[in-house]
């Protein structure tokens, strides 16, 4: 009986529930593939997609960001952090990634930015125990409307380990409201 483990497993939180799930799944004779295995289409490619480019400034925030998401990710906290100017505005935990870009968008202009002056990024990078094969960092139109009203350039996601729903439509968005989207390389082992 599968059900004492996964109450478990939902203890140490979503990771280690959905660990243990494929784990169960893997005895019970299924191979599980993720979505990036199957359709690798549908991750964020290296470089910029779209029309729109980071600033200098912005390449600096980037590689922050990035930082800084894959060591909360390390510690088991979320897949996403805001950097402006250098300064750590936000990080995702529990709350997500929607929560967090409404915290930042909260926040005076002076240390974010605005719409009409962008600045700063949005990273998200799976966690470095994350089972990927059913859970991946994920973007959208959503998210680009989200990170344009909090007053940011732009995105970085590691490439080839970020979900992008809707392509066609989420280059449109992000081309039309003037952000970046970058896929970055992954971390060497």
């Amino acid at each position: 009986m599968a059900l004492p483990g996964v109450i478990m497993a939902a203890r140490h939180g979503d990771d280690a529930l959905l660990r243990h799930m494929t784990r169960v799944f893997a005895r019970e004779g299924f191979r599980l593939e993720g979505a990036h295995e199957v359709m690798g289409d549908l991750t964020l490619q290296a470089g910029p997609i779209g029309r729109h480019r980071p600033r200098r400034d912005d390449e600096a925030d980037m590689i922050r960001a990035v930082e800084v998401a894959r060591a909360i990710g390390a510690l088991d906290i979320g897949q996403g952090a805001v950097v402006c100017r250098g300064l750590v505005l936000a990080v995702e935990a529990q709350e997500g990634t929607d929560a967090m870009l409404r915290r930042v968008a909260e926040l005076p202009e002076a240390i974010r930015g605005s719409p009409e002056r962008p600045c700063g990024v949005l990273a998200k990078t799976p966690k470095p125990i994350q089972e990927t094969r059913v859970d991946l960092p994920t973007i959208g139109v959503g998210t680009l409307q989200r990170v344009a009203r909090a007053g940011l350039a732009g995105i970085a996601g590691e490439a080839g380990r970020v979900l992008v729903l809707d392509r066609e439509d989420f280059v449109a968005m992000a081309d039309e409201l003037g952000l970046f989207v970058v896929g970055v390389p992954g971390e060497t082992p």
